[in-house]
């Protein structure tokens, strides 16, 4: 397996504990895209943080399967310090995501 991981902090973008903007979304998306190389696993870090909403969640859902395979990410991508409600918001946003951008007959995804 891999020797580190590549963690990302969403307190670390957000000025409180509710990450329910967008633009916020986006930093992070850039930020991952930036330093991930799809060399290690992907860990997001949602610790101090009560809610996410949809707006915030897709930027980092369409940033990751936009720019990495998505049996790649199925492997190495996980989330931590997670509570019910974040994970109900962002499993909708991958969900939804996959519905509207990827074919699922296409296996090179």
């Amino acid at each position: 397996m891999f020797k580190s991981d590549y963690e990302i902090k969403i307190k670390d973008f957000v000025k409180n504990e509710y990450a329910h903007n967008p633009e916020d979304g986006e930093k992070i998306a850039n930020e991952i895209l930036k330093n991930y190389k799809g060399d290690r696993n992907i860990i997001i870090n949602f610790e101090k943080i009560k809610t996410v909403n949809t707006a915030f969640a897709n930027k980092i859902i369409e940033a990751l399967y936009e720019n990495y395979d998505r049996k790649d990410l199925n492997k190495y991508f996980s989330m931590k310090n997670i509570n019910e409600l974040i994970k109900i918001t962002i499993i909708k946003v991958i969900e939804n995501y996959k519905e509207v951008n990827i074919d699922d007959n296409d296996d090179s995804k």
